[in-house]
């Protein structure tokens, strides 16, 4: 080991390697300058976004594509606070986030410091956990400790206060080896994994539940599902797990809002087992899915999520991916089960879901054949590769597309599921290409989400992270106005702006297409050009849209009118035409 004398900027960064950390998301600030230098000089990437609230996103994007911890760095004050959204989005959506922020002043005097601000008071709501680093000696512990803590139990954000003097500071470099593990990982209990598997052989008819837990668990999870003979329903964050081509699979976006006929499969199982999922509002369609406490078998890491909105019969804290392993182990040794559940029953049950009402009136896609939405993502998934991942923003482009669009690998849908954060699709469509570089990625959002982010392609091209942005193009916060026209017939506030986009990607020197027939084709070759690519797709009102606006203008016309007195006008009006009696 070299006995020469590094600064705390370079400790830390070797740390970071030493933790598996690669890349690092951020902006660099007149307070984390050390930092920036000594990453320049590491093996550690630095991508400088925009902003940091897209750096957040990068990071949230890096660990979805790849379950491996995005590190987030800011500076105090401005920057710190610019992130906030998406610490809150990481931790809502069970990310593992390294979050590294500049430790404002603590000093008493003078008062009114420069970016006073209580930022462990502000962030740990948002965190698992706020570390303080004021010694070049500590970072190693610190930043371990932190990293162990992000992906222990349920994944999430924690955030590493270190001071400006740490930085500075000189401090032996550490040892050359990878990091010894500080944190005891979560035991199995053997127990109740016996007490489960005698529910499960017992059981005729099964039901599995998957969430993001089980993001990188595709073979055994599949093999699980195999063995059982058993339907697979998926939340947004748990789709891909089991390919949306396999028969036993039943995505609960895709099924058209057939909450009747889930819960009447669910009725129809003795036992459902939950894995890796928190069953919050968006994993359970808003809290509609219904299941019998007596049959339902919880597994998940987080003892916060067992027992709490849906009581379980056996609620198992563990790692659900190890369960399920040890499930698969503990099924050699048994004889095969008898199987109640038939795969043209399950075919015909998922058929009548996904035919059933939607209840969704949806927009007009400009050059796809037939120009529904039906038509352009039928043309997306053809023209994207199996293992290519789709990343949404916040908006009605995001309902259309868990709707339409079908996944069929694991970790290949990046939505900002439980905080629906707007601007998240493009930065997080980049990290998960760094954190993936093989798979084809492809950001989709609306025109409302481009103008919150939109920038950060000049960070991808000037990166080389290449990348297929397709906005929706309708000139409105779609979603927002088409809730203000289904109920009022009016609308307010929710037009926008838009440039020419054309040119927009002329003036960022990229390459642009727009969807005017053959979408496949043009879509096809805008991913395999591979660049940081601009997609225009031209939307507007469908015909069921228009007559829904006509309808709701009509009926809030008449109720202005009838509202304003006119009506008892009217009726005396009439009254005197029509003469006495």
């Amino acid at each position: 080991m070299s006995t020469q004398r590094i600064s705390g900027a370079s400790a830390f960064c070797a740390h970071l390697a030493r933790l598996g950390v690669r890349t690092v998301f951020g902006v660099p600030g007149t307070q984390n300058v050390e930092i920036c230098e000594a990453l320049r000089r590491s093996e550690v990437r630095f991508v400088s976004a925009t902003h940091e609230l897209a750096a957040g996103f990068m990071a949230n994007g890096f660990y979805r594509a790849s379950g491996r911890v995005g590190a987030l760095l800011t500076i105090p004050g401005p920057g710190f606070l610019y992130a906030l959204p998406a610490i809150g989005e990481a931790r809502l959506d069970s990310v593992a986030m390294l979050h590294i922020v500049g430790k404002a002043s603590e000093s008493p005097t003078p008062r009114f410091q420069l970016q006073d601000l209580d930022q462990r008071a502000i962030v740990a709501p948002l965190v698992k956990q706020v570390f303080d680093v004021e010694h070049a000696l500590e970072l190693g512990r610190v930043l371990q400790e932190a990293h162990e803590t992000a992906t222990r139990g349920e994944p999430g954000p924690v955030t590493v206060q270190i001071s400006r003097g740490a930085m500075r500071e000189m401090e032996l470099p550490p040892p050359d080896r990878p990091a010894q593990p500080l944190l005891t990982p979560i035991p199995g209990d053997f127990r109740k994994y016996e007490e489960v598997f005698r529910f499960l052989q017992s059981a005729r008819r099964v039901l599995l539940f998957v969430g993001q837990g089980m993001q990188g668990a595709s073979e055994p999870t599949q093999h699980l599902a195999e063995w059982l003979q058993a339907p697979v329903l998926a939340t947004t964050s748990g789709r891909g797990v089991i390919p949306e081509d396999h028969p036993l699979s039943f995505p609960l976006d895709r099924l058209n809002d057939a909450w009747d006929a889930v819960n009447e499969l669910i009725a129809s199982c003795d036992l459902v087992l939950a894995l890796g999922v928190k069953f919050g509002h968006n994993g359970t369609g808003g809290f509609r899915i219904r299941i019998p406490s007596e049959n339902l078998v919880h597994v998940d890491a987080s003892p916060d999520v067992l027992n709490a909105n849906f009581p379980a019969k056996h609620a198992v804290q563990g790692d659900a991916q190890e369960f399920v392993r040890w499930l698969l182990r503990r099924r050699d040794d048994t004889a095969e089960r008898p199987l109640a559940w038939n795969l043209g029953e399950l075919s015909g049950r998922r058929e009548k879901m996904a035919a059933a009402p939607s209840g969704m009136i949806e927009p007009r896609f400009s050059g796809a054949e037939p120009p529904t939405a039906a038509g352009f993502f039928g043309a997306l998934r053809r023209a994207l590769p199996r293992n290519g991942v789709l990343a949404t923003d916040s908006g009605l482009h995001q309902l259309l597309a868990r709707r339409n669009f079908p996944i069929l690998t694991q970790r290949s849908l990046l939505v900002p599921t439980d905080l629906q954060s707007m601007g998240y699709a493009i930065p997080a469509a980049m990290g998960a290409k760094l954190a993936d570089p093989d798979r084809p990625v492809v950001a989709l959002l609306g025109d409302g989400g481009f103008a919150m982010t939109g920038l950060e392609m000049l960070a991808a091209a000037r990166e080389k992270i290449p990348i297929v942005v397709i906005v929706l193009n309708d000139g409105y916060f779609g979603l927002i106005r088409w809730k203000q026209v289904s109920e009022y017939g009016f609308t307010s506030g929710t037009d926008l702006q838009n440039p020419d986009f054309e040119q927009l990607a002329k003036a960022m020197h990229l390459p642009y297409f727009l969807i005017d027939g053959d979408a496949e084709g043009t879509l096809r070759r805008a991913i395999e050009l591979g660049e940081t690519v601009l997609v225009e797709v031209r939307v507007s009102d469908s015909l069921d849209m228009t007559k829904v606006r006509a309808k709701n203008v009509a009926r809030e016309t008449v109720e202005r009118v009838l509202s304003g007195g006119l009506a008892e006008k009217l009726k005396e009006t009439m009254k005197r035409l029509s003469g006495p009696g």
